[in-house]
């Protein structure tokens, strides 16, 4: 029951979005769209922008399990991307970003992405034994990637063909350098100081 109430709250915001922006969305608004009194609207959320970022979780969840069939991880994210430009997310995303803090948008991207991105990473270093510290690290440092770039693509507008190149160049760099990074970071844990040499440097002792 909680959740289809958290889901008729979730659409009743999604409608006001493709009129207004959030700061112009007032909770007594907002439950008289979804029929359902204040006390209800509490008893699920703390505010509107505790809605606002279950719904990019919620979103988050349904497009990895729709894309799970997908055996090309590549494909996975472009299936995560593709749902952001959707003409009616587009909407709910930009009329989001131009009324709320850039740094709770920038929250909500990073739960967006990181899934994905935790799912990508244990398939890439499965068998580098490192901490779960060094994990976490590196887990952050990737959905970061993504949050800065998606976050550039909302400045302008959300147009795609800004993003293309970006997003295949990231691509292209999380799987050359995963496993690179995973090794640095346990050679890092074991205080191999040798190992962490750039190769320049090792090349001018040799």
């Amino acid at each position: 029951m909680a959740i289809a109430t958290k889901k008729l709250l979730a659409d009743g915001l999604k409608e006001l979005l493709e009129k207004k922006t959030l700061d112009k969305i007032t909770v007594k608004e907002l439950v008289a769209t979804c029929g359902v009194n204040r006390q209800t609207f509490y008893y699920n959320f703390q505010d509107i922008y505790e809605l606002l970022e279950w719904i990019f979780v919620e979103e988050g969840k349904r497009v990895r399990k729709e894309t799970a069939e997908k055996k090309n991880w590549q494909d996975r994210l472009h299936a995560v991307i593709d749902e952001l430009n959707k003409e009616d997310n587009r909407r709910l995303i930009l009329n989001a970003f131009y009324s709320v803090n850039p740094m709770q948008i920038d929250r909500f991207m990073q739960n967006y992405f990181r899934p994905a991105v935790e799912e990508i990473l244990t398939e890439y270093i499965q068998d580098v034994d490192i901490s779960e510290e060094n994990r976490e690290f590196m887990i952050r440092m990737y959905d970061l990637f993504w949050v800065d770039l998606v976050m550039r693509w909302i400045q302008t507008g959300m147009e795609i063909s800004e993003m293309t190149g970006d997003i295949e160049k990231i691509m292209y760099v999380m799987t050359g350098s995963s496993q690179y990074i995973a090794q640095s970071l346990k050679a890092f844990e074991n205080k191999d100081r040798k190992a962490l040499r750039p190769a320049g440097e090792k090349n001018k002792k040799n």
